[in-house]
């Protein structure tokens, strides 16, 4: 179920629009990536035909292209943290750096190698990745830390691995193949061991992307379709504590990835009904929203994909040709009447629908109104 709130009251506000730079007659290509603590976003941008360019945005400044080393023609820059370093790849050939200050920590490449990209880093400078072979293969993930790096290629115990996410305490997702007759399944790497975080019941293959400080894990699990026998359909997941869930679609839509969570345990990704395209969501709280509906009506631009929040609540979403930052506003879920106040109003519209589903008084998206939504409200009432 999507709850949309009134437009008067929106929960986010565009705080922040970036526009790659002037391309000519031609349309340019951003694609926004992280954002950080601090509101910094990095990613790329590229004209057609070109290579991508790596970037970095601070609040009230222009897009700043990375200053990188000599000779690097293209990159693309996968993830800052909250002091600000920045991680991602560049080339040619194809190896993960990190930007600290002014400083480029060139990663190279390990001998089995051609290429390699860095995904992602913590706040200790911690970065996960991968490499691979482009002709032979096999492709391992990686961790990169004070200028070394570990293959995970042993620990793994699998002939293709990617290392997506890692959070503060070390603890590194991503995705283990252990054939290629078999499917690729999420693993949890810690300290040296390897769990694997299984599939959505009924599943048969998982990736994940992306881990908070709780341990709190999101990605995708692929299902058979239903009604298109031999089709498989992507459903967002979240798992902790040894079990995932499945976030499920935005009504009417086939698919969802979850790309990112936050230390409130807030998810964003994108659903979609083709794979190409879509709208970017926030689930939170057992509900999914379709964030076109939670920004104010005149802005007026698709958000087709959100691929980070940070754990101010801010999410950045990207569009056919822009990125924005959304910010909270502060209006609860519990405003169901719009007027910007959880008061009498939306008490009365919880027991008028009490017992019912489907409903925007159904806080927590179990199906049913009942004492826990009217717990919700009394809690976000004023």
């Amino acid at each position: 179920m999507s709850t949309v709130l009134y437009a008067e009251c929106p929960r986010y506000e565009v705080t922040a629009v970036l526009e790659a730079p002037d391309c000519g007659f031609q349309a340019a290509r951003i694609l926004a990536w992280d954002i950080n603590v601090l509101g910094d976003v990095v990613g790329c941008f590229s004209c057609p035909g070109g290579n991508d360019v790596p970037f970095i945005w601070h609040l009230g400044s222009e897009l700043s292209v990375l200053d990188l080393l000599d000779g690097i023609t293209e990159g693309r820059a996968y993830a800052v943290n909250d002091v600000g370093q920045v991680t991602g790849f560049m080339g040619p050939p194809r190896r993960g750096f990190l930007l600290d200050g002014d400083d480029v920590f060139d990663f190279g490449l390990v001998p089995e190698s051609t290429r390699a990209e860095s995904l992602d880093i913590n706040n200790s400078g911690m970065a996960v990745g991968f490499w691979t072979h482009v002709v032979v293969g096999p492709t391992h993930g990686f961790i990169w830390q004070d200028g070394k790096t570990l293959s995970l290629a042993d620990s793994i115990g699998a002939d293709f691995s990617r290392a997506r996410g890692v959070n503060n305490f070390g603890q590194v997702v991503g995705w283990r193949q252990v054939t290629l007759a078999e499917e690729r399944i999420a693993f949890l790497w810690d300290d040296g061991v390897v769990t694997e975080l299984g599939v959505i019941p009924g599943g048969c293959s998982s990736e994940a992307f992306a881990i908070n400080d709780g341990g709190a894990v999101v990605g995708y699990s692929e299902l058979p379709a239903p009604g298109r026998p031999g089709e498989l359909d992507a459903h967002a997941f979240l798992w902790r504590d040894g079990e995932m869930v499945d976030l499920g679609t935005l009504p009417g839509l086939k698919t969802s990835m979850a790309h990112a969570i936050n230390s409130s345990d807030q998810v964003v990704g994108v659903t979609s009904s083709s794979g190409v395209g879509g709208s970017a969501f926030l689930w939170e709280g057992g509900c999914m929203f379709d964030l076109n509906d939670l920004v104010p009506p005149e802005f007026g631009r698709p958000l087709g994909l959100a691929l980070s929040l940070n754990d101010v609540g801010q999410i950045l979403v990207t569009g056919l040709d822009f990125a924005a930052v959304l910010s909270p506003t502060g209006v609860s879920l519990a405003d169901v009447d719009g007027d910007c106040v959880v008061g009498f109003g939306d008490l009365l519209a919880v027991i008028s629908d009490w017992g019912r589903s489907d409903t925007s008084t159904d806080f927590n998206c179990d199906m049913t109104v009942d004492f826990r939504d009217l717990l919700f409200l009394l809690a976000h009432w004023g």
